[in-house]
């Protein structure tokens, strides 16, 4: 990169500064650095227990989106709920539809043999058409191709003042910690790798193959649904088709230069 900079006379130094400062040079841009992480780290880190069980999950994009117009529309359908409880059952029912829409990948995997890669692609565009059309058609509010605003009790609260940064970094990290607890000291975390590593040797040694390629396509859509939920609840407050510039797919360059590892 300096390099480059040097070839077209620009001082690499000078840029470098404005790289930082533009990311962590006062309390406003840390908080807009970290609210761009958050969705990045939990997408990235269903998708490193996808790579971690062998299975390249191409379709965090798609599961993102399932999550977070799920979570959208707990948060502006359900009414006369305490905070708590609605912020929980959106981030559920997020979890839960991107589980389900990534373990139909590992289903058709696991039973007819379709690449993981091939269905999840495909899912993808499956799931920016529908949502696109929902909140087109049913669920359109106003003029424009959005849902209504959630109801404040399924708003995430704000972590720092004056600031549009969410409690949502905390789950993030705190998730990376329990996850890495998962993969690491658990008889999961290691049924995972065993798999990842060698799959006739895992089926040898008594893993059921066919239950832990869905299981894991299931939890690792299921992070990638929280991190749409995450959006919705925390930052945007409604759903509309372009909030996400390509999360789910960033996710998959957080994996691999993490190593898989949270």
């Amino acid at each position: 990169g300096a390099i480059f900079l040097i070839f077209t006379k620009k001082n690499p130094f000078q840029v470098y500064l404005l790289i930082l400062q533009g990311s962590l040079g006062s309390k406003y841009f840390i908080s807009e650095t970290l609210i761009k992480a958050t969705p990045l780290i939990l997408a990235g880190l269903g998708l490193a227990i996808g790579f971690r069980g062998g299975l390249f999950n191409i379709g965090a994009e798609g599961q993102l989106l399932v999550g977070a117009f799920i979570a959208a529309l707990v948060g502006f359908k359900l009414n006369h709920l305490p905070p708590f409880f609605h912020i929980l059952l959106a981030l559920g029912a997020a979890c839960l539809g991107g589980a389900l829409w990534a373990a139909l990948a590992g289903w058709l995997k696991a039973k007819r043999g379709v690449h993981e890669v091939i269905s999840t692609i495909m899912l993808n565009y499956v799931a920016i058409y529908i949502t696109n059309y929902l909140v087109r058609e049913p669920f359109k509010s106003g003029y424009l191709p959005k849902t209504p605003l959630i109801l404040s009790s399924a708003k995430l609260p704000l972590l720092l003042p004056n600031t549009r940064l969410s409690i949502g970094i905390v789950l993030a990290l705190t998730l990376a910690y329990l996850i890495y607890r998962l993969l690491e000291q658990t008889v999961f975390g290691y049924e995972l790798k065993a798999v990842g590593f060698n799959p006739q040797a895992a089926e040898y040694a008594g893993i059921n193959q066919i239950k832990m390629i869905i299981l894991t396509m299931g939890l690792s859509g299921a992070l990638a649904g929280m991190a749409g939920g995450v959006e919705i609840l925390g930052l945007h407050h409604r759903f509309y088709g372009q909030f996400s510039p390509g999360y789910g797919f960033d996710s998959i360059a957080v994996a691999l230069l993490a190593k898989n590892n949270p």
